[in-house]
């Protein structure tokens, strides 16, 4: 499989949705990146997240939410950490998804195979448009 080819206007909170501290972007987002938070230059943002984390010990795929909506550096974003958020017909029902070894990217559980890569997960498709976020950060090392 591959990453999701997500369309930022399918990208809507839905039920029960709880969202993260909002902080700026640290970088350019798109609406449907995983993002995790780290301060630079002492201000915290948000910033893509990476299953490819090797060089910082897996701190970059420490995902704490899916955002909503896009943002250029500086910008307010609050993520999606819980709660049904859809993304259009993309999505496999019952599967789950994770953090892309590709910054900012989502895949399949399965796809995070290589030694090296963090497995972050976001959450498991209810539907084939609505994915149930509940964000295990668990920075498992494979």
């Amino acid at each position: 499989m591959s990453a999701l080819t997500i369309t930022a206007a399918n990208v809507v909170p839905q039920t029960g949705v709880q969202y993260a501290d909002t902080l700026p972007a640290g970088e350019t987002l798109m609406a449907g990146m995983p993002v995790y938070s780290k301060t630079v230059s002492g201000v915290k943002g948000y910033y893509k997240a990476t299953a490819n984390a090797a060089g910082d010990s897996g701190v970059s795929s420490n995902a704490v939410g899916i955002t909503a909506s896009a943002a250029t550096a500086g910008q307010p974003v609050t993520p999606v950490k819980s709660g049904n958020l859809a993304f259009g017909a993309i999505l496999t029902k019952g599967k789950e998804y994770c953090v892309g070894i590709v910054a900012g990217e989502i895949v399949p559980v399965e796809d995070i195979t290589s030694v090296g890569h963090y497995k972050s997960e976001l959450g498991i498709a209810s539907s084939t448009t609505v994915l149930a976020v509940a964000i295990r950060a668990n920075r498992i090392q494979l």
